[in-house]
């Protein structure tokens, strides 16, 4: 990979998680915007606003501006009614994988990021202590519990396979990112034009579309 590709994917990435979720699926994998729309119960005016704040936002980055815009009122309020949405999902799988309790929500609110973690901690709180200690020594400040294993040397090897445990109870609770939940009902549309796994287990594609 080019150094200018690492470039435009750190910038990719940097997008908060709705419009870098659907530039993702329009620009890289051909989900067309009425498709979209219709599945996030929006118009299609909504999705244009969240992909051209997706444009705006990795263009600052790519090209180091000082300033990097922000996501637009119609962006803020799709996220925040889909957040919602993704919050009641979560405990739906939880409560179906017979995981008591409930989830410790930020209130008020916060970022996508905060409630992903928040859902991971309540599954971590279950497991034996061992498998908790190794991810509070491996845990990483900005990301999720579920991909501690991958800053794991392969010379920790019983570190690393405890963590591969965590990663398991979690998938087996119902546990996904934001990401994954907002693409997995677009997957029928992906899947005719390409083969892949996950939209965001290999993490962000390296192909480019200029604006």
């Amino acid at each position: 990979m080019s150094g200018l590709d690492r470039q435009r994917c750190a910038a990719i990435e940097r997008v908060p998680a709705l419009p870098r979720t659907l530039f993702l699926l329009h620009n890289f994998y051909g989900v067309e915007i009425g498709a979209i729309a219709e599945e996030l119960g929006a118009n299609r005016d909504t999705i244009n606003s969240c992909l051209m704040d997706a444009r705006a936002i990795v263009w600052a980055h790519v090209c180091y501006k000082d300033s990097v815009p922000g996501v637009g009122p119609a962006t803020a309020a799709l996220q925040a009614r889909l957040q919602q949405r993704y919050r009641q999902a979560l405990a739906t799988a939880f409560a179906e994988s017979g995981s008591p309790g409930d989830i410790l929500w930020p209130d008020p609110i916060a970022g996508i990021a905060d409630d992903q973690e928040a859902a991971a901690a309540f599954i971590l709180a279950q497991l034996p202590k061992a498998l908790r200690k190794a991810v509070a020594r491996s845990r990483r400040a900005g990301v999720a519990t579920v991909d501690q294993w991958r800053f794991v040397g392969p010379w920790r090897r019983r570190r690393r396979d405890q963590l591969w445990r965590v990663n398991d109870a979690l998938r087996g609770a119902g546990w996904q990112s934001f990401d994954e939940w907002l693409a997995d009902p677009l997957f029928p549309i992906i899947a005719t034009r390409m083969a892949i796994p996950s939209i965001v287990d290999g993490g962000v594609p390296c192909r480019w579309k200029g604006r």
